[in-house]
């Protein structure tokens, strides 16, 4: 199993380039839907935007008359709808945008991973729980949760890049 690096995004001691943030995101494993060379551009400006509030990126795409990729549409759709780009739709820059994931959300992705980790090394899984849930501070309820898939907000990071892909 490889481990995962936490993305470049939360480390606020490095800055990144727009597409740096992305290789580190698709290196994470949270973006593997999109991991085509047609798509890499659009996502990129998004991340553009979001970082630098630099709309540019977005006309050089949309001028260039290239289409967005079915699979980087719900990433658009996503930065269109919180900047309030689409007519009628009220913005909220403050929502976490689709292509990232919010810290606790990383932080249980890799507490989980941990746990898979000491649980094939041949630990019993109750004991692997216990362990890393000491190391984090979590309680034992929420990285069981997590482990098994059954957290709240997992479901929702699942459901919420779920509904944007139908949604387009």
């Amino acid at each position: 199993m490889t481990k995962r690096q936490l993305p470049i995004i939360y480390d606020e001691d490095e800055f990144a380039s727009p597409s740096q943030i992305l290789n580190s995101l698709y290196s994470f494993g949270h973006l593997e839907n999109v991991e085509s060379p047609e798509c890499a551009p659009w996502l990129e400006m998004c991340i553009a935007v979001d970082i630098g509030r630099d709309f540019q990126p977005l006309l050089e795409l949309l001028q260039s008359g290239r289409q967005v990729p079915a699979a980087a549409m719900p990433y658009v759709r996503d930065l269109f709808e919180r900047h309030g780009l689409i007519s009628g739709v009220r913005g909220d820059k403050r929502r976490t945008p689709l292509y990232e994931l919010t810290y606790k959300e990383v932080s249980l992705l890799l507490a989980c991973d941990e746990v898979k980790e000491l649980v094939e090394d041949g630990m019993n899984a109750d004991e692997a729980i216990d362990l890393v849930a000491k190391q984090r501070d979590l309680s034992a309820e929420t990285m069981t949760a997590a482990y098994k898939g059954k957290l709240g907000a997992m479901q929702r990071m699942r459901a919420r890049l779920k509904r944007r892909k139908m949604s387009s």
